[in-house]
C-alpha cells in the first residue's frame, strides 16, 4: 500500500512537471507568434502609410487639376458670353440698318413720285 501511495505520489508529481514544461513551450509559442503578428502590424502599417501619402499626392494633383478646369471654364464662359452679347448688339444694328434702309427707300420713292408730278 505504501508503494502504491509513493508511486501515484510519483505520478504526480511527474504529471505536474510535464503539464508545467508544457505550459511554458505554449506560452514561448505564443511569445514567439505574438512577435511575429507584432512585426506583421508593424510593416503592414508602414505600407499603408506609404500608399496614403501616395494617394494624397495623386489627390493634391486631381484638385489642381480641377482648379485650372474651373478657371479654364470660367474663362470660356465670360469669353462665350461676351461673343453672344457682341453677336445680339450686331443683330440688333444690323435690324436697325435695315429698318433704316427700307425708310429711305420709300423716302427715296415717294421723292421719284414728287419729282415725275411736277414735270
Amino acid at each position: 500500500m505504501k508503494a502504491k501511495v509513493t508511486i501515484v505520489l510519483l505520478l504526480s508529481v511527474f504529471a505536474i512537471i510535464v503539464l508545467t514544461s508544457a505550459c511554458q513551450e505554449n506560452s514561448t509559442g505564443n511569445n514567439k507568434r505574438a512577435r511575429l503578428v507584432g512585426n506583421q502590424n508593424l510593416e503592414l502599417r508602414k505600407q499603408l502609410a506609404a500608399e496614403i501619402k501616395k494617394h494624397q499626392g495623386a489627390i493634391a494633383d486631381c484638385e489642381a487639376r480641377v482648379e485650372k478646369q474651373i478657371l479654364a471654364n470660367q474663362l470660356l464662359g465670360s469669353s462665350t458670353l461676351n461673343m453672344l452679347k457682341n453677336s445680339a448688339d450686331r443683330n440688333k444694328k444690323e435690324e436697325e440698318l435695315i429698318l433704316e434702309n427700307q425708310q429711305l427707300k420709300e423716302k427715296i420713292r415717294q421723292l421719284e413720285l414728287k419729282l415725275s408730278n411736277s414735270q
